[in-house]
C-alpha cells in the first residue's frame, strides 16, 4: 500500500469509529467522537483497544468518561478494566484541551 492507500484506509476506519461513537447519551458521544476526529494516525494495536472500548455497554461509557475522583457518582462503577485506563485518560485529556 502507498501513502494515499493508507491515508484513506485510516480516513475509512476513523468513519467507522464515528459511527461507533454513536450512543444514547450526547456526553458521551461528544468525548468519543471529538478523540476520534483529532487523530491523525493511531497505531493498530490502539486502534483495536478503541474498537474493544466502542463495544462497550453505554452506562459503563459513560461512567468511566464522565466521573472524576473529585465528583465520584456512586451509581458508577469506579474500576475501569485496566487494558482501558490509558486510553480512557487520552480521551479525557483530549477533550478538556
Amino acid at each position: 500500500m502507498n501513502d494515499t492507500d493508507l491515508q484513506q484506509s485510516f480516513e475509512l476506519w476513523k468513519k467507522q469509529m464515528r459511527f461507533a461513537a454513536k450512543r444514547g447519551n450526547l456526553e458521551t458521544e461528544l468525548l468519543l467522537v471529538n478523540f476520534i476526529n483529532q487523530l491523525q494516525s493511531y497505531p493498530q494495536e490502539d486502534r483495536q483497544r478503541l474498537q474493544q472500548l466502542l463495544a462497550q455497554n453505554d452506562q459503563d461509557l459513560f461512567c468511566w468518561l464522565l466521573q472524576t475522583s473529585e465528583h465520584p457518582n456512586p451509581a458508577c462503577d469506579d474500576s475501569i478494566p485496566v487494558h482501558f485506563r490509558s486510553l480512557i485518560q487520552q480521551i479525557k485529556t483530549v477533550y478538556l484541551s
